[in-house]
């Protein structure tokens, strides 16, 4: 399953290079293996499904567990992949948002990290094993060290797994014609509509992929040609 990871380069630092599209080439082909069908009509992804998944055909451990914390933050998920294990602390079951992402993001962890020896991260002194709370899965987060890298990673994982890209598009076309929204396409082939429809095509694709509505303005920049105006 994971052959498309044996000729990815490395830096220094033992971090492997990910381009956003090669991320996407990833989750694209678990999710074609776990359920392909998924990558054809907007849908949401049951995360704790494909965890089963990634259970029965590797033996991955998925657990509930006091994590503790790092400084003042809660750490809400916990990759261990000296034991092929992935924890969720309880506190994440208050918000599914916040459940599915972690445990997305967990999973980012556990296929695109564990068969190299990472140097440098700095939230355990633990090799091979990855905290996260919520301010370093911060998907807006500036990136410099090597811990903003690892952590970018398993946040663009996370994003594609919840929501491909395959079917994010059609999901915005279906939005904006199920809304009714007037948009107006530029002779740049960007989408433009007023700031109340993009808040609207926002909730309406928040719901149809059960994700937070970060999540889902993280992803609308990603196409890059959709954007809230005033001029029409």
């Amino acid at each position: 399953m994971y052959q498309f990871l044996e000729t990815i380069k490395l830096k220094d630092n033992g971090v492997p290079i990910f381009s956003h599209k090669k991320i996407e080439f990833i989750s694209s082909r678990c999710l074609e293996l776990y359920n392909s069908s998924l990558l054809d009509s907007p849908e949401e992804t049951d995360i704790f499904d494909f965890i089963q998944y990634l259970k029965e055909l590797d033996g991955l451990i998925y657990e509930r567990r006091v994590l503790g914390k790092i400084l003042n933050n809660v750490v809400l998920g916990l990759t261990d992949l000296n034991n092929n294990a992935i924890y969720i602390d309880p506190i994440c079951e208050t918000n599914p948002h916040l459940l599915r992402f972690t445990q997305a993001h967990e999973v980012g962890h556990w296929i695109l990290h564990r068969h190299y020896a990472i140097k440098g991260y700095k939230l355990t002194n633990e090799p091979n094993v990855f905290k996260d709370t919520e301010d370093n899965m911060n998907i807006q987060k500036k990136l410099t060290t090597a811990t903003d890298w690892i952590e970018w990673q398993a946040n663009a994982f996370a994003a594609a797994i919840l929501m491909p890209m395959q079917t994010f598009n059609i999901a915005v076309k279906n939005g904006i014609e199920h809304l009714e929204i007037n948009a107006v396409t530029d002779h740049y082939q960007s989408i433009q509509m007023t700031p109340k429809d993009f808040h609207r095509l926002t909730l309406y694709l928040q719901n149809l992929y059960n994700v937070s509505q970060t999540s889902i303005s993280y992803r609308l920049k990603q196409l890059e040609n959709i954007k809230p105006t005033l001029n029409i």
